[in-house]
């Protein structure tokens, strides 16, 4: 039995963080187990200050109710069963009929070699028969973040075959999670308000027993905030197991629905963050910020706690040439994000805001392979309770501005140094490596700088502008040696170098009459 979920909700309080192998899986793991935990509260059915009041007399309480708990799993026991002929956990019995070809079990795994591939991360080779609680894992992660394109041919009955897939809810996505001091409160200040729902029943895959149907629109739109959380997934599995229960000796992988193609409808996950922009309808698209692994956690920190709005444009990002402030798109702060500016601001709730702090999971990758996992958590809390609202501290914010106005500079001087090397063609200068190197040493080095504000301000020091000047004219001077071996290189560096080294002209005002 996938038992892990029990004894997680009913221990979380004594819990500082769960541990699991894969960032994919724990991005799926933490949204189980908050739709879990808005079940045992009430959460899920309260709305607007009745939700605010449940969820700080929750936090108040400091832990789950063991009954509620007990109660919960006792009714859905029968589908946490990861091997079952009726009901296997997240799975699909009806593959065994609609999908004809088995798969080797390692094709649940990441990480595996497979054909003629050398060998990175693991020695076994695909149809090494797999341990149950490694596919428990990889079942999830599958789920979440797996690859669209080909997978295993299925024919519903009266239905066409089809063998495409698209990829998972959260693949190519950063998912953000307010981090409490204990799972506990982890999981409660994740909890979501109100969210738009849809029609049927709001259940989670294992609190149905009903077979899905792959051919139901309905099917991928959720009815509410649980199914938001749990029932995403574009992939449909079948494990078959060993003779003792202890391994997965092959699998079937497959497409779960075919509602209007390979297009998912629209659906705000209360973890993303979201970009709003106009379709050539003129309709308004809602669409996940993608994943840049280049972009540290920090720099989003200002857009996650100021709980950026749709009526307020998300500036240009420096980082990418060509982009323009008007081709922007506004950019949306995860929902549960937003939640925490009403409802929190006094009794022991304020205490839980204050150390809470911010933990990012992402899979960066293309259609099919993955570029990249990477999680990362904000070293010192970042929320401050005034009254009954929250507010991001002003040095935060201001530390945040004045290391992207620092870049803005680094990034011109780099780019002008790079045409004057190329003679004024623009073209060429585009393949250069200059800027791009110094984009990558100044963001590293920056982020110790921004921490070192936040640390400051917990101590009630005010935060100066210009530390990240030095930052950027560091990055120029090593990012350019390699252009100074010539005259030409020697004149574009120094010439290009004065734009962070100048110091701003006073504004003049006239004097009054």
């Amino acid at each position: 039995m996938v038992g892990g979920y029990a004894q997680a909700l009913s221990t979380a309080h004594l819990i500082d963080h769960i541990d699991v192998p894969y960032e994919a899986t724990e991005s799926v793991v933490v949204r189980n187990l908050v739709a879990m935990a808005m079940r045992v509260t009430g959460l899920d059915r309260a709305r607007g200050q009745e939700w605010q009041r449940l969820r700080a007399r929750v936090l108040a309480e400091g832990r789950f109710d063991a009954a509620r708990v007990e109660a919960y799993f006792a009714a859905h026991r029968h589908r946490m069963w990861l091997f079952d002929d009726a009901c296997p956990y997240r799975q699909v019995p009806a593959l065994r009929d609609e999908c004809k070809d088995w798969a080797a079990p390692g094709k649940l795994v990441y990480g595996l070699p497979s054909g003629n591939n050398h060998v990175w991360f693991d020695k076994r080779d695909q149809d090494t028969p797999l341990p149950a609680h490694v596919a428990v894992w990889s079942l999830e992660a599958l789920l979440g973040v797996g690859a669209g394109g080909g997978c295993g041919t299925r024919k519903p009955a009266g239905h066409p075959a089809r063998s495409k897939t698209a990829a998972g809810p959260y693949r190519n996505t950063v998912s953000y999670f307010v981090k409490g001091r204990t799972l506990f409160e982890t999981l409660v200040l994740n909890c979501p308000s109100a969210l738009p729902t849809g029609p049927g029943e709001d259940l989670a895959p294992w609190e149905t027993d009903a077979i899905p149907d792959p051919l139901a629109p309905a099917l991928a739109a959720p009815s509410g905030r649980v199914s938001l959380l749990t029932g995403r997934s574009r992939h449909a599995v079948l494990l078959d197991p060993a003779p003792d229960g202890r391994a997965v000796l092959r699998l079937k992988l497959t497409w779960a629905f075919n509602a209007a193609g390979d297009k998912m409808p629209p659906a705000l996950d209360p973890f993303l963050m979201h970009a709003h922009s106009m379709g050539k309808d003129g309709r308004e698209q809602i669409r996940p910020v993608p994943a840049d692994p280049d972009r540290a956690l920090w720099r989003n920190v200002d857009s996650l706690i100021a709980h950026a709005r749709p009526s307020a444009p998300r500036t240009a990002d420096p980082d990418k040439p060509g982009k323009s402030s008007k081709k922007s798109a506004p950019v949306v702060a995860p929902q549960v994000f937003t939640d925490l500016s009403a409802g929190l601001g006094s009794g022991p709730a304020a205490a839980v805001l204050r150390a809470a702090r911010v933990r990012a999971l992402s899979c960066a990758a293309d259609k099919a392979d993955d570029v990249l996992w990477w999680s990362a958590d904000s070293p010192y809390p970042l929320f401050r309770p005034v009254g009954d609202r929250t507010l991001v501290p002003p040095t935060v914010r201001a530390a945040h501005t004045d290391a992207e106005n620092a870049f803005v500079l680094l990034d011109r001087a780099t780019k002008q140094m790079t045409t004057a090397m190329c003679a004024g063609n623009r073209d060429r200068a585009v393949g250069m490596h200059w800027p791009a190197d110094a984009r990558r040493l100044f963001w590293d080095r920056a982020e110790v700088v921004f921490w070192q504000a936040v640390s400051a301000a917990r101590d009630g020091q005010p935060y100066e502008p210009g530390h990240f000047l030095p930052v950027a004219v560091a990055a120029y001077d090593e990012s350019t040696a390699t252009a100074t071996q010539s005259p030409r290189g020697i004149q574009a560096v120094a010439r290009a170098r004065i734009i962070l080294t100048r110091r701003p002209k006073p504004s003049s005002r006239k004097a009054a009459a």
